[in-house]
């Protein structure tokens, strides 16, 4: 394995907070930064049983916010699979110390089933 090296972190007591709601229980709701490298994996929770979600600690900035109907969320992993359905997706922008709050309209599992067909 290789050694050595420089690992810098960074801590930071301006993040800011995204809740709302997502129109039905158990979606993977997830957040992810509008430009952000491709290897940077998006903030994901899931809705209540009540169909809110709250998500925290995410770092100041413009965000892509969208509801899966869906329990895999190894695709919602990567950049290129989620721009597929960024025509669905919500923009918001976090502020240092923010709360901000969306309403989504969830991808039904089918639209994501047939995307991931195609990528077959």
């Amino acid at each position: 394995p290789p050694t050595g090296g420089q690992l810098t972190l960074l801590f930071a007591s301006d993040s800011g907070e995204l809740s709302g709601t997502a129109e039905m229980a158990g979606l993977v709701v997830t957040a992810a930064p509008s430009s952000s490298p491709a290897d940077v994996a998006a903030m994901a929770g899931t809705a209540s049983p009540n169909g809110n979600f709250v998500m925290r600690g995410l770092a100041p900035g413009d965000y892509q916010v969208l509801a899966w109907d869906t329990r895999e969320t190894g695709l919602l992993e990567y950049a290129e699979f989620r721009k597929l359905f960024e025509s669905r997706a919500v923009s918001v922008t976090i502020r240092p110390k923010g709360h901000e709050t969306v309403s989504l309209t969830p991808v039904p599992a089918a639209e994501i089933e047939a995307v991931k067909a195609r990528l077959r």
